[in-house]
């Protein structure tokens, strides 16, 4: 069985980073070896956001920071927008 990695690299193609450097480790968390992804979906200005917490899978820091990329990419494209912390946090 293939992982969310695997079937997204050819649909989503390139793996240059989505967030600048200085936020590398932004929407990362390492809980007992194995990194996940926390992001927030903008549900719209009535309705608080959707908090998802995907696993990557991977105890690589290398690698769960290029799926959280095409993770963030495929979610682009789909036209889900994810909340930046200020605004998930402050309602912007």
């Amino acid at each position: 069985m293939k992982s969310l990695f695997q079937l997204l690299l050819p649909v989503i193609g390139d793996s240059k980073p989505v967030l600048a450097e200085d936020d590398s480790m932004h929407h990362l968390s390492r809980v007992m070896g194995v990194w996940r992804m926390r992001v927030t979906v903008d549900m719209g200005p009535k309705l608080a956001g959707k908090r998802l917490v995907i696993s990557l899978g991977t105890g690589n820091l290398a690698m769960a920071k290029r799926q959280r990329d095409l993770i963030l990419k495929a979610y682009a494209a789909a036209g889900v927008k994810i909340l930046t912390r200020a605004a998930s946090r402050f309602g912007e």
